[in-house]
Order: C-alpha cells, then structure tokens, then sequence
C-alpha cells in the first residue's frame, strides 16, 4: 500500500534515495535500510520550482513510473519516487538492531550462508 500520509514531496509512491548514506537525510527514515535494484520506467525529472506539481498527489501516475529529484546543490542528494513496488526487481533489507532485537539474535548482523532459525 502507497502511503498518503503528508507531506509526500514527490508525490504518492516509494521513495529511494542514490545512496545509503544520504538516507540519513530523508523524512521517516529510521530503523531499516532497503538496497534495491529498481525498473525506472518513464521517468519525469524535476527540479525545486517544480516540486508543486508532484506533491501529495498521484496524478502522474497516469503518464509516468518515476518521479526523479534533481537536488540543486548537492547532487548525491538525488531522490526518486516510483509509483508501484512491481517495479523493484531484487532487494535486500538491513535493520537497525535498535529496532529489531533479532537482528544479533539470529546472527543476522554478520554474514552468514545460512540462518539459525531456519525461518527466514
């Protein structure tokens, strides 16, 4: 489910930021960190003056899968919204142990060929 919930900079849909790094700076970013491989699609690019075209609505959904932020002054600092989770094509998720306290205790905070709980 997409949330709604405001404020939505680029609209409706899933946010990625270009690096794990610069997730540090985004809105309701904490406990879990998702690295995927994403299918763009029909990509709208914007800019600043643009922002309040895409905001808090879903309208271009209809002619675009991916709204991408141009940051003006700090390029890494690139975002993207796409408008279905069809579009991610592998991922892999980290959570933050604070948030998780299976993290440690399934061994998942170190690399592993196997899980200890055969659950997951």
């Amino acid at each position: 489910r997409l949330s709604t919930t405001r404020p939505q900079m680029l609209g409706h849909g899933i946010y990625f930021a270009r690096s794990i790094f610069h997730t540090q700076f985004k809105a309701r970013r904490d406990g879990a960190v998702i690295c995927a491989e994403i299918l763009m699609g029909r990509v709208l690019e914007i800019e600043n003056d643009e922002l309040e075209n895409v905001s808090n609505t879903n309208a271009w959904h209809q002619t675009f899968d991916t709204i991408y932020y141009r940051h003006p002054r700090q390029p890494l600092r690139d975002e993207f919204c796409i408008k279905s989770n069809a579009q991610i094509l592998k991922w892999v998720m980290c959570i933050e142990p604070p948030f998780d306290t299976n993290v440690e205790r399934y061994g998942l905070h170190t690399e592993f060929a196997d899980t200890k709980c055969r659950c997951i």
